[in-house]
């Protein structure tokens, strides 16, 4: 446990950052209409949170902290191939 006090510390050191990606669209079912199928495209997703890591190939946001326990949550690990932006948000910097 690290205790709210250094829970703080690390979320102001960590960027809070809007990411806009593109997301896989599928289709589960047995089957899909040929033309039904030619309409997919990727699905745009927009993901807030802080940026716990800042790799080549790809990033981790986590939008959940906890204050007294070393955990996250909704994590996501987004491929740089998906993403269409990140912007860095300054609101914890202030």
């Amino acid at each position: 446990m690290k205790g709210w006090f250094l829970v703080k510390n690390l979320l102001q050191e960590w960027q809070s950052v809007l990411v806009e990606w593109d997301d896989i669209t599928s289709h589960d079912g047995a089957w899909l209409d040929l033309k039904e199928a030619e309409e997919y495209f990727p699905t745009p997703m927009k993901t807030m949170g802080f940026l716990l890591k800042d790799e080549p190939d790809y990033v981790i946001v986590v939008s959940t902290v906890s204050e007294i326990m070393d955990v996250v949550g909704s994590t996501n690990a987004i491929p740089r191939g998906c993403i269409k932006k990140i912007t860095r948000l300054d609101t914890l910097n202030n």
